[in-house]
Order: C-alpha cells, then sequence, then structure tokens
C-alpha cells in the first residue's frame, strides 16, 4: 500500500511538472517489486485454502508469462493513442490506461489462452 500510494503520488506530481524527483524510478521498482510479491503471497494464499483452483486463477496463470510480455505493448499503444486525441489530463489518462489494462487482462489473455488450448487439443485428433 506504501509504495503504491507514494509512487502513484509522486508519479502524478512529476508528471504534472509541479515537482522533479530523481530516484522516482527507483520508487517505482520498490512498487513493482512489492506488487509482485503481494500477488504471489495472496495466490499462495488462494491455493492454500482451496482444495480445488478457481478457473479464473487458472486462466491466469496460464497466461502469466503473455500477460507479462504483452501489457507493457497495450500501455504503449493506449498512450500513443491518448497522445493523438489530445488527452492530457494525468487523471483521465490513468482511468482510461487503467481501464483498458483491466479488459485486456482479465478478459482478452485468458481468452485467447483458451483458444490455444483448444487449437492444440484439436489438432491432436
Amino acid at each position: 500500500g506504501f509504495f503504491a500510494a507514494s509512487n502513484l503520488t509522486l508519479s502524478y506530481l512529476t508528471s504534472s511538472g509541479r515537482i522533479y524527483i530523481g530516484w522516482l524510478e527507483t520508487l517505482h521498482f520498490a512498487y513493482s517489486v512489492s506488487a509482485v510479491l503481494a500477488f504471489f503471497t495472496a495466490f499462495a494464499w488462494v491455493a492454500d485454502k482451496c482444495a480445488d483452483t478457481p478457473k479464473a486463477v487458472k486462466a491466469l496463470d496460464s497466461s502469466s508469462y503473455m500477460l507479462y510480455l504483452s501489457h507493457v505493448l497495450v500501455l504503449f499503444i493506449v498512450r500513443r493513442h491518448l497522445d493523438r486525441f489530445g488527452v492530457n489530463d494525468i487523471g483521465v489518462r490513468l482511468l482510461v490506461s487503467t481501464a483498458l489494462m483491466a479488459v485486456f487482462v482479465l478478459v482478452s489473455v485468458p481468452v485467447w489462452e483458451a483458444l490455444k488450448k483448444a487449437i492444440k487439443s484439436k489438432a491432436r485428433i
């Protein structure tokens, strides 16, 4: 929580030109590492508590490497379109980027992984 709030607040202040923080990338790295650890801890806890792994967790698990590789591309495309349409408000940019990443991560990638699995199983027949 602390790293997320700090990263969000200081990134906003730096992006809006109000202050300059030279060590912002270090804070972003600390936030990213803590977020990954929190995510893995939460899923380890879920795995210990559940006899059967929920389907949503299985879908995210099977597509996690693709998520890792593709999320940067999605953010790049979203930011490029926001620039093209003249969206400069940092709050709007954050909202749009977050919403589109959520759609991409929680819907598109697991669906793709399921399709890929179905295609592979059909090809073996």
